[in-house]
């Protein structure tokens, strides 16, 4: 009755469970694995470490093989499933002993957290975004305090100079002024985050 009742739980679950004896023999994986890795489980022995994304692949396999078996350990890392998708999976085993202390049994789960990764990216971007606006704001209420005084001097000595092609220089720096005050006025209404025209 108790073997029914943890076969139907673990059957049941959204997580991967698993377990393995001393030997790191595979004595069960629940169908989750076929879910989330896309893989049979009876080729779960080759299929997990194949399916480990390469940037991830040396790290992950280095910490199974070099953890102490006695402690419980946790990772997280990218798996490919077999139609090119990628999954983020965080990962947690747990020694079973015996009265002596010898690890008879490894538990473990593994959990498909890419839905959490990815609002955890779009957090962080926003973040960027915000400082990113802050830092605009910033640059931009400096060269305004540049180009201020240029705008209003340049229509005052506009009115004071005596020859044609001077006038036409003044013009000149008093349009690029106004091109440039325009761009900082763009860069504010970005750093507010209020809409504006492209």
């Amino acid at each position: 009755e108790s073997e029914e009742r943890f076969v139907e739980l673990v059957e049941n679950i959204q997580e991967v469970f698993w377990v393995t004896d001393a030997d790191d023999q595979v004595l069960y994986l629940s169908p989750a694995y076929e879910q989330i890795w896309g893989r049979p489980g009876d080729t779960f022995c080759e299929s997990w470490r194949s399916s480990i994304h390469e940037t991830d692949r040396e790290r992950v396999l280095k910490k199974a093989a070099t953890a102490p078996k006695t402690e419980p350990r946790s990772n997280t890392y990218r798996i490919v499933r077999p139609d090119g998708g990628l999954r983020w999976i965080y990962a947690q085993s747990f020694p079973l002993k015996d009265a002596s202390g010898a690890v008879v049994r490894t538990v473990g789960t593994a959990e498909d957290i890419t839905e959490r990764k990815t609002l955890e990216e779009r957090f962080l971007r926003s973040q960027r975004m915000d400082a990113m606006g802050s830092l605009v704001g910033g640059i931009a209420h400096d060269l305004n305090n540049i180009f201020a005084p240029v705008l209003m001097l340049s229509s005052t000595l506009k009115l004071t100079l005596p020859d044609e092609r001077s006038k036409k220089l003044m013009v000149m720096l008093e349009q690029s002024a106004q091109r440039g005050a325009e761009i900082i006025r763009q860069l504010l209404t970005f750093s507010r985050g209020s809409g504006g025209e492209r």
